[in-house]
């Protein structure tokens, strides 16, 4: 309640006098510093606190990837006794948010080093971090490990997510590949087609896609009207 009311001062007091602190308290706090402009103080927060469970490990590594503070996020993760998977995925979030994309790729690399296997919000980070850069074939690759885990066919954020990296590139055949491969083709995945086919100049496939996406009992909505 302070937090969200600017009394950071009083929030932090509060929170100090608490006996056993949950990532949850921390996560409000420093969210609050964060939201009203106090980067120096969120950082602070740091020097105040131990890392009582892997929750709020895990809270700090993302909350300094999304600063953009990558440093201070990793030494973080270097310091935990015990990295997961989402600890690492915060991390290759904040690189490929912030453009990072080489960088995100290189934490994927010791990632995968340390034995960690990829859930599908890493994979959805490294898709974003190789549209940013035009890995492609990275992209591919990784394509091929959702199909060979079975998870592409029934997750439309990761076909949207894969449909969006081939066509930000003009590889459109690709894009189309993927709409195909998915058991369920939200309206999502279709639109992301359609409008790759737009930015590319191709409009007779742009307009074929809504016939098509009709046929499969999907209904367009108001972005698909637009893009046709």
């Amino acid at each position: 309640m302070y937090a969200k009311c600017a009394a950071l001062t009083k929030a932090q007091q509060i929170l100090e006098e608490i006996p056993v602190r949950s990532a949850i308290s921390w996560s409000a706090l420093i969210g609050g510093y964060a939201h009203h402009g106090k980067g120096v103080e969120a950082l602070n927060c740091l020097d105040h606190i131990e890392c009582e469970d892997d929750a709020l490990g895990n809270v700090l590594v993302d909350m300094y990837a999304k600063c953009g503070a990558f440093l201070t996020a990793q030494e973080v993760l270097e310091d935990r006794p015990l990295r997961d998977v989402v600890s690492w995925s915060a991390l290759i979030s904040g690189y490929a948010q912030q453009g990072q994309g080489h960088l995100a790729l290189k934490c994927f690399g010791q990632m995968c080093a340390e034995g960690l296997p990829p859930n599908v919000v890493t994979f959805l980070c490294l898709l974003k971090a190789c549209a940013s850069i035009r890995k492609l074939d990275e992209g591919e690759h990784i394509q091929d490990e959702n199909l060979n885990q079975g998870l592409l066919k029934d997750n439309r954020l990761l076909g949207t997510a894969l449909v969006d990296m081939y066509a930000k590139w003009g590889a459109l055949i690709k894009a189309q590949q993927v709409v195909a491969k998915l058991h369920v083709r939200k309206v999502v995945c279709w639109n992301a087609l359609i409008a790759a086919f737009v930015k590319h100049g191709h409009n007779e496939e742009a307009l074929e896609g809504l016939p098509k996406m009709q046929s499969g009992n999907i209904d367009p909505d108001n972005t698909t009207i637009v893009l046709v």
